[in-house]
């Protein structure tokens, strides 16, 4: 019966670790540094666990030693082996955000990519996608561009010619009459076009 408050602070210790990782993830910033405290939160709470449970259980110190070299074996493969998860994510994740700087740069050729077939895969499609549509929306827009400065070219030159003779006072009264309403039908022209 004495063990039983033990197991109760002991699995208050190991809780209130699992609590403190998830308190502190948005103060430790990146991915990497939030990876790196929850698996030092992790191994740090199998060991407590696994000391106190021995000491809880009354076994003699060389099973509580045993106890401890096992446990303390299972983590650091555990925490290789996460490592490793974690090292070819967080290369997908900086490939990713390298794909989306240089697009932000003016790059427009899909080149996002992963490592994995999971969420971060569909994140690279995703982006890719977006490239794809951001470089044809921009070729859209230059085609546009171009084709509003032609059709203006051609009004403006036609305005701009009985204009000048206009101000160079070239024509005479009669032809005068025929060039204002050669550009107010360049003006009207104009204003639908912009319309």
């Amino acid at each position: 019966m004495h063990g039983v408050p033990g197991t109760g602070a002991l699995l208050a210790v190991v809780g209130g670790g699992t609590l403190a990782v998830a308190a502190r993830r948005a103060r430790l910033g990146s991915l990497r540094r939030q990876s790196v405290y929850a698996v030092g939160i992790a191994v740090g709470q199998v060991l407590v666990a696994t000391g106190a449970g021995a000491l809880l259980m009354c076994v003699s110190p060389h099973d509580a030693f045993f106890k401890l070299l096992i446990a303390t074996l299972a983590s650091v493969v555990g925490a290789r082996a996460g490592a490793a998860v974690r090292g070819r994510r967080h290369a997908d994740i900086d490939g990713l955000r390298a794909t989306l700087a240089a697009v932000g740069d003016g790059a427009r050729e899909p080149a996002a990519t992963t490592s994995a077939d999971d969420e971060l895969a569909d994140l690279a499609a995703a982006a890719n996608e977006a490239i794809v549509k951001l470089a044809a929306s921009e070729k859209a827009r230059d085609d546009l561009v171009a084709a509003v400065s032609h059709d203006l070219r051609t009004p403006i030159t036609s305005l701009r010619l009985p204009a000048e003779a206009v101000n160079d006072d070239i024509v005479n009264d009669e032809t005068q009459p025929r060039y204002l309403q050669q550009m107010s039908t360049h003006i009207a022209g104009l204003s639908a076009l912009i319309g």
